[in-house]
């Protein structure tokens, strides 16, 4: 009986297939990344769970594409942690926090707390924060002190606690100004901001929002 020899290439497909196969598997493992107050660093951390990173900002400068999500750990976040703010949310990448009261982002009077921009993927969501200590004191921002949102953003904000943010006297929303963008609001407390013209919160005019609270 002849055999027939094996073909060389079916070795290499193995190969290939072995070398290919870690770097498949970190892709789909590379979406979640960590940060806290409290263990965190930037550097000496590579934002994982067990080595999270210290501060949002730096955070979010780390991170690119689209469907990532950075959790963040009880603790307050501020400008003696190293934020800075305004912090610029990215487009696919969702801010999960531990809780209302629990994971606080505060800007201590210094700017607005966080600027979403062009926010056009939908999945991305702002969650289980505290967002406070947002302030402006002059006309050079309309409004928003806590979370300003424009340029067509589509992102869901939910389950938040947007409080203790001053806008000017003239200034539109003091808690969250939403400008030619189609948001989801679900579920926040928004109290106790100083408002100016237009309440805890400025919406758009003649633009689809969602609104739902309980």
């Amino acid at each position: 009986m002849i055999r027939k020899p094996k073909k060389a290439f079916q070795f290499d497909w193995l190969i290939v297939v072995c070398l290919l196969l870690p770097l498949s598997m970190n892709e789909v493992y590379a979406t979640a990344y960590y940060v806290n107050a409290v263990t965190g660093s930037n550097t000496g951390g590579s934002g994982t769970q067990s080595a999270p990173w210290k501060t949002i900002t730096y955070a979010l400068n780390q991170i690119s594409g689209t469907g990532q999500t950075l959790y963040v750990a009880a603790g307050t976040y501020n400008t003696a942690l190293g934020e800075t703010f305004p912090i610029v949310a990215k487009d696919g990448v969702s801010l999960i926090g531990a809780g209302m009261d629990v994971s606080i982002i505060d800007a201590g009077n210094t700017n607005i707390v966080l600027r979403c921009a062009g926010i056009v993927d939908p999945t991305t969501r702002i969650e289980g924060l505290t967002i406070q200590g947002g302030r402006i004191s002059s006309t050079s921002s309309s409004g928003g002190t806590g979370i300003y949102i424009s340029a067509g953003s589509a992102l869901t904000i939910a389950n938040n606690k947007i409080t203790g943010n001053t806008n000017y006297s003239g200034g539109k929303g003091g808690g969250m100004f939403i400008t030619n963008s189609s948001p989801l609001i679900v579920n926040n407390l928004i109290t106790g901001n100083s408002p100016g013209t237009f309440g805890d919160v400025r919406l758009p005019r003649y633009r689809e929002i969602g609104l739902r609270a309980t």
